[in-house]
């Protein structure tokens, strides 16, 4: 058998069987990538789940929490700002002398890693934002939406030109 698949950290295995069963529901229709997620969090028994989302996507950030708040769990949302600093101080120049803040991907995962969130959910947060956000995250992490300001985050279309 294949290493990762035998030696998983998430129930040996446990995770990539229910992986499989995740693109369709008991009727066979498919489900929706968040559907998806919330699956697989139910049949993971996880209890504590962290959003972390980008501030110029709190609107569907708060629609998925609402969706899991139908559930037996803590959701733990984190706005991108949180712990913000002005753009200025890590050396970005302004063309106004107006406090602009910068989002803060590492301490969304500190909040969440306090949290002991069990897996965490990104919603559109910037690239290398993420990537900042996903290597500090204890836990394991996966994207519902992954930000395309071109395409309203429909990164595949890109794909199509």
């Amino acid at each position: 058998m294949i290493k990762y698949y035998i030696e998983s950290e998430i129930n040996k295995g446990t995770s990539m069987k229910i992986a499989n069963t995740l693109p369709v529901d008991e009727n066979g229709e498919l489900r929706s990538r968040a559907d998806e997620i919330i699956n697989l969090i139910m049949q993971m028994g996880m209890k504590k789940i962290g959003v972390a989302f980008c501030y110029s996507l709190g609107k569907e950030a708060k629609k998925f929490v609402k969706m899991l708040n139908k559930y037996d769990v803590t959701v733990v949302p984190v706005c991108c700002k949180v712990g913000s600093v002005d753009v200025k101080e890590i050396g970005i120049e302004k063309k106004r002398d107006k406090f602009i803040a910068t989002c803060n991907p590492i301490t969304q995962a500190e909040i969440m890693n306090k949290e002991n969130t069990e897996p965490n959910v990104v919603v559109g947060l910037c690239v290398g934002h993420d990537i900042l956000f996903n290597k500090n995250s204890k836990a394991y992490v996966t994207t519902l939406v992954a930000k395309d300001r071109k395409y309203s985050h429909c990164h595949v279309k890109a794909l199509e030109e």
